[in-house]
C-alpha cells in the first residue's frame, strides 16, 4: 500500500494486547447478535438461537475484560465486567427456572447487559479511533454525552418491553362487550372566546420571541418601547392561554360541579314546574329534572353556536335520555325576551351564563321582566352569570321580587374582575318572588 493510500492503521489504533483481540472480536459479535435477537419473535427457535449466541459472546467479553487493562490494580472497568457477568447470570436463571415475573427479569437483564456492551464500545471507540482521539479521546466531554444517550436509549427500551409484556398479557383475554350507556355531553362554552384567546396567545408569544431573539443577537436595533411592548405581549399571551384553559376546564369539569351547587339552592319537593332560560345543551335543565318526581322541566333557547358547541334541541333531548330523565324534559325554541308561557307558570326558574349574551341593557331588562312575570308568587329563581348582577337585581326588585341575595365567592369575583379588566365578574343571584 502506498503512502498516499490511507491504511486502517491511519484511522484505528491497532496495537491491542493478545487478550484484546478476542475481546474486540467477541464485542463485535455480541453487538451484531443483539439486533436479530431484538427483532426475533420472542420464544421462537430463532430467538433462542440468537440468545445463546449473544450470551456466549457477551460472557467472553466480560471474562476477557478482566485482563485487558495495563493498570495493575482492580478498578471500575473490572467491576463493570463482573456486573455484566452477574446480570447475564440473572437473565439466564430467569429464563431457565421461570420464577414469578421471569419475563420482565430476563428482558431487563438482557437490555442492561447490552447497555453495558455498547457503553464499552463507546469507550473503545474513543480510545482507538484516531479521529476521536484527536478531539480528546477518552477524556473528551463527548464521551459523557454519548454514554448518556446510550443509557437513555436502553432505558426507553426497558420501558417499551415492559409495557409490551403487560399489553400482551392484557390481550390474552377477550374484551367484554361495551355497555351501551354514554356519558352526557354538555359542550364547550364560548368556543369563539376560546379561539380568540388562543389566537392572542400565539400572536403574543410569537411577537415576544421575535423581539427577544432580534435584540439578543443584535439582528435589529429595537427601541426600549418595542421591547417593553413585547414583554407586555408575552405576559398577556400567558394570561390569555390560562384563561382559555380555564374555560375548557370549566366546560368539561367545573360546570358540572357548579350545577350541583346552584340546584342545592332550591327547596325541592319533586313536583315543581321548572324553566331553564337559555338552557343550551341542557346542563341545568337535566340536573333539575333529576330532582323531580311528578314535576316537569322546560328549557328555552335560540341555540346560538357561538355560545356553546353543538347547541341544538336534539342535544338537550339526547343528554336527557342519557341521564334517564327524557320523560321529564321538554325544550322549545324561544327568545328569553318573549317567554312563551303564561304568568306565574313556574315554581322554579334557572339560568346559567345566558342572559349576559344579550348585549343591550334594555333587552336584558326585558328578559328579567319576563322571568319575573312567569315566576309564580313565592317561587324561586337562581340566576348565575358572569356580569350585570346589579342590573338584574334592580329589575327584579321593581317587579315583585324583593327577596334578593347574592351567592358566590367575593375573592373569585374580585380576581376575575381584576384579571379581565372588569369583563368577567361571576356571581349568583338568588331570587324569591313575593307571595
Amino acid at each position: 500500500m502506498s503512502k498516499e493510500d490511507p491504511g486502517m492503521s491511519d484511522f484505528i489504533e491497532l496495537h491491542l494486547s493478545p487478550l484484546g483481540w478476542p475481546h474486540a472480536v467477541a464485542s463485535l459479535a455480541a453487538m451484531a447478535a443483539f439486533f436479530p435477537l431484538m427483532f426475533a419473535r420472542k420464544g421462537s427457535l430463532k430467538h433462542r438461537w440468537w440468545g445463546k449466541f449473544y450470551a456466549i459472546a457477551y460472557a467472553v467479553v466480560c471474562l476477557t475484560g478482566l485482563g485487558i487493562y495495563r493498570l495493575h490494580r482492580f478498578f471500575f472497568p473490572h467491576w463493570l465486567a463482573i456486573g455484566g457477568l452477574a446480570v447475564l447470570g440473572i437473565g439466564y436463571f430467569a429464563v431457565r427456572y421461570k420464577p414469578r415475573g421471569w419475563r420482565v427479569i430476563h428482558i431487563i437483564s438482557m437490555l442492561l447487559s447490552a447497555s453495558n456492551l455498547f457503553g464499552g464500545a463507546i469507550n473503545e471507540a474513543f480510545l482507538h479511533v484516531r479521529a476521536l482521539q484527536a478531539i480528546g479521546g477518552i477524556a473528551s466531554p463527548l464521551v459523557g454525552v454519548a454514554q448518556g444517550i446510550n443509557g437513555d436509549i436502553f432505558l426507553l427500551l426497558i420501558f417499551f418491553y415492559i409495557v409490551t409484556l403487560d399489553l400482551n398479557e392484557w390481550r390474552r383475554y377477550p374484551r367484554a362487550r361495551r355497555v351501551g350507556h354514554k356519558r352526557p355531553d354538555y359542550g364547550i362554552d364560548a368556543p369563539v372566546v376560546i379561539r380568540n384567546l388562543f389566537i392572542v396567545t400565539a400572536s403574543g408569544i410569537a411577537f415576544g420571541i421575535v423581539v427577544s431573539l432580534g435584540s439578543h443577537f443584535g439582528i435589529i436595533h429595537l427601541p426600549l418601547l418595542v421591547i417593553a411592548l413585547a414583554n407586555m405581549a408575552f405576559g398577556t399571551a400567558i394570561l390569555c392561554f390560562a384563561m382559555g384553559l380555564w374555560i375548557l376546564w370549566e366546560s368539561r369539569v367545573g360546570k358540572l360541579r357548579d350545577r350541583d351547587r346552584l340546584l342545592e339552592r332550591i327547596d325541592w319537593s319533586g313536583g315543581e314546574q321548572v324553566l331553564d332560560v337559555g338552557c343550551g345543551r341542557g346542563l341545568i335543565l337535566v340536573g333539575a329534572a333529576k330532582r323531580l318526581r311528578s314535576g316537569k322541566a322546560f328549557g328555552i333557547d335560540i341555540w346560538q353556536a357561538e355560545d356553546l358547541t353543538g347547541n341544538a334541541p336534539d342535544a338537550v333531548l339526547e343528554n336527557a335520555r342519557r341521564e334517564g330523565v327524557d320523560d321529564r324534559v321538554e325544550v322549545r325554541t324561544a327568545d328569553m325576551r318573549q317567554i312563551p308561557f303564561p304568568d306565574g307558570a313556574f315554581d322554579v326558574i334557572l339560568s346559567r351564563a345566558a342572559i349576559h349574551n344579550i348585549y343591550s341593557a334594555g333587552d336584558r331588562a326585558q328578559a328579567i321582566r319576563e322571568i319575573a312575570r312567569v315566576l309564580r308568587p313565592g317561587g324561586q329563581a337562581v340566576i348565575d352569570d358572569i356580569r350585570h348582577h346589579h342590573e338584574y337585581a334592580r329589575v327584579f326588585a321593581q317587579h315583585g321580587c324583593k327577596d334578593l341575595r347574592r351567592d358566590g365567592s367575593l375573592w373569585i369575583y374580585l380576581f376575575f374582575k381584576i384579571v379581565t379588566f372588569g369583563s368577567v365578574r361571576p356571581a349568583t343571584l338568588l331570587v324569591r318572588k313575593s307571595a
